[in-house]
């Protein structure tokens, strides 16, 4: 089973400190966490879609939502909801994964962030088509098995070796940027993977070589600050359309896999 996963914020109850209405304001006629169920569901390959949520009213408030999409909606535990370091998706994922891993055989889990909205509708499909090209034999491959998307840029934080096409390590070289709003992993090294991850640069880490898959640089804008959200909405406008043709944009992709 291939689940794409993603953490979302309590607008509500827990708003974000920089941009306070990020969880609950539309973004192109729709929420941030709208735009994720939406890009999961026209995906081919995706066949669960998961938001990890804050509390149980947040699931609540949700479940309407996410419903007409197929979405699996989980509650994270209250230590974890009020413990600030698990502001960061890290954790919550993980804890999701765990959760799902009780009752479903998970082959490969997709990442993102409600907050990466600018994904096209073919973007999951092509990536984990590439990614099970790659790791066609996942357990007699050692090392943890991670593809992200990643595009040029000075904004940097991992080499990228051309001739192997994976990234080594965090040093200053600044050839390739990882987007942290999508990349596939298969779920068996999930931990090795995030663990590698979090040493990155750190004295003694061990080396870490996920592949990249590049992809067009206004897919990666991952909204903190005000900036970013008007950024987004601009490439998302300008590239996948304007609400409801956006909408339709991911409609005519799902329907053009399901004929």
């Amino acid at each position: 089973m291939v689940v794409c996963m993603s953490m979302t914020r309590d607008g509500y109850k827990n708003p974000s400190r920089r941009v306070p209405d990020k969880h609950t304001r539309l973004f192109h006629g729709r929420t941030l966490d709208e735009w994720f169920c939406i890009s999961c569901w026209a995906s081919k390959e995706i066949d669960l879609a998961v938001l990890v949520c804050e509390n149980p009213e947040h699931v609540e408030r949700l479940q309407p939502l996410v419903d007409q999409y197929g979405v699996k909606l989980l509650s994270r535990p209250a230590d974890m909801e009020s413990d600030p370091m698990c502001d960061s998706g890290g954790y919550p994922m993980n804890w999701g994964l765990e959760e799902l891993q009780k009752s479903l055989f998970i082959t490969v889990l997709c990442w993102t962030y409600v907050v990466n909205p600018v994904r096209p509708p073919e973007i999951w499909d092509l990536i984990i088509q590439d990614f099970r090209r790659r790791a066609s034999n996942p357990d007699f491959v050692k090392g943890p098995l991670v593809e992200i998307s990643g595009t040029p840029t000075d904004l940097t934080f991992l080499w990228y070796d051309k001739e192997s096409g994976r990234a080594r390590a965090m040093v200053s070289e600044r050839e390739a940027y990882i987007n942290i709003g999508t990349f596939a992993v298969a779920t068996p090294r999930w931990k090795v993977a995030w663990e590698h991850f979090a040493q990155l640069g750190m004295p003694g880490a061990k080396p870490y070589e996920p592949w990249l898959y590049p992809v067009d640089p206004w897919t990666k804008v991952h909204i903190d600050e005000e900036w970013e959200w008007d950024l987004a909405e601009y490439w998302f406008g300008h590239h996948i359309g304007e609400g409801d043709e956006a909408y339709k944009a991911y409609v005519d992709y799902r329907e053009s896999w399901e004929c």
